[in-house]
């Protein structure tokens, strides 16, 4: 299964007023939050499947390259940081006139492509390196690129190793 990424449009809206001084803190916190139960219902959704191979953790790999600093987590916020979000400042192919914010930018698919990429094969993308070609051709700077292929590895592996055992269906009930 492809696990999603938080939407950032609805943790805006969770964060509540953007004119307050602990806005952003919320917005991050909820943006979390979203986060997290995003992933327990992918995972409980292959658990109780059975057929299920395994979840690809795009939504984990993106909020690993927002708390490595490789990525804004905020894209209604201006920052140097690239955005995962198909934003309005992305090269959009078909043009559009405002942003989307839910779909992946270039950034975000290319991280997307690699965590399927590690999940499918199990090969360590990290060898890819700066130069590898898909980056370049989508104008992701070498440096970002080799940040992106750490991110997406070590999503895939983490994910692995801290959900043997555990329950991801726990406390889901409550909220269905």
């Amino acid at each position: 299964m492809y696990e999603t990424w938080p939407r950032a449009d609805l943790a805006q809206h969770l964060a509540g007023d953007t004119t307050q001084p602990d806005f952003q803190e919320k917005y991050l916190k909820a943006l979390g939050e979203l986060g997290d139960a995003n992933l327990a219902s992918y995972q409980c959704a292959a658990q109780r499947d059975g057929k299920v191979a395994g979840v690809a953790p795009v939504g984990e790999s993106w909020r690993r390259a927002w708390d490595d600093g490789v990525a804004n987590p905020d894209p209604f916020q201006s920052s140097s940081l690239p955005d995962l979000w198909y934003g309005i400042n992305a090269v959009n192919d078909p043009p559009i006139t405002k942003p989307d914010r839910l779909h992946p930018s270039v950034y975000g698919a290319y991280l997307s492509g690699l965590v399927l990429f590690v999940q499918m094969t199990g090969a360590d993308v990290r060898t890819l390196g700066a130069k590898e070609r898909a980056a370049a051709r989508l104008g992701i700077p070498g440096a970002v690129a080799v940040q992106l292929q750490h991110d997406a590895w070590q999503a895939v592996k983490q994910l692995r190793h801290t959900t043997k055992g555990n329950d991801p269906c726990t406390g889901l009930e409550a909220t269905q």
